[in-house]
């Protein structure tokens, strides 16, 4: 099953008196292979565009989503991904992941990574979803790098969702990461970053039938409360 997404994100930050603002657009092929019934397996194929501001004067206090000398020089790449999920519970979902970017040159390998996710919710009839993840990304010498080293990671996400209507949904999100690299590369000293959010979406008579499982887990339970027309309107 083939499928096509576009997004398209912007951040924005006052630093210094000056205002920053970077914008960033990935489209994305994939395909969906089912393995079988509780398995699936899905290749990606993406390629993005990212516009950096200026840089700021006092990188110390300028959010990384906002400025990246590395992105600057990377303003576009490939990303490739090859993504097993498995469900061996109604409740409960594996996810593992392979990753490869070239240079934007395409004469190496900028990264590689492997990362694992487990995905849960862990009360029955509330509509909360607790995510699990942890990765380890393989970053080699090259053109912007004096040196090799990994770069690990860990999360811990939990999401509430509620239907307004037919076809509107909140979402409330949270989410708490840990960032180190080894040998000690770029970010130095362990970085922490946690975010929280609410996010209101508007998905028409379809629902969320028009996404796919890769991009949102427990699709037949995040449907769960929505007033469908197929039963008279009222919610299941």
């Amino acid at each position: 099953m083939p499928g096509f997404q576009f997004n398209s994100e912007g951040y924005w930050q006052s630093v210094g008196g000056l205002e920053a603002f970077s914008w960033r657009s990935t489209g994305t092929l994939s395909a969906l292979f089912e393995l079988a019934p509780n398995l699936n397996l899905t290749p990606k194929a993406s390629y993005t565009l990212d516009r950096e501001p200026l840089r700021p004067d006092d990188l110390s206090v300028t959010d990384s989503d906002v400025y990246s000398p590395y992105r600057e020089k990377h303003w576009h790449y490939l990303n490739l991904e090859l993504n097993a999920s498995w469900r061996p519970l109604v409740d409960g979902l594996g996810k593992a992941q392979l990753e490869a970017r070239p240079r934007p040159d395409f004469s190496g390998i900028d990264r590689a990574g492997l990362s694992g996710a487990w995905l849960f919710l862990p009360i029955a009839g509330l509509n909360t979803l607790v995510e699990l993840d942890a990765g380890s990304s393989y970053r080699p010498l090259g053109p912007d790098r004096s040196r090799s080293f990994m770069r690990q990671s860990a999360g811990l996400g939990v999401s509430w969702w509620r239907w307004l209507t037919n076809s509107e949904r909140i979402r409330v999100f949270g989410r708490l990461d840990g960032t180190f690299d080894a040998p000690a590369g770029p970010l130095g000293a362990a970085v922490y970053a946690a975010e929280l959010g609410v996010e209101v979406s508007a998905s028409g008579e379809r629902g969320l039938s028009d996404f796919s499982p890769s991009s949102l887990p427990f699709l037949d339970f995040q449907e769960r409360g929505r007033a469908l027309p197929g039963n008279g309107g009222e919610r299941p």
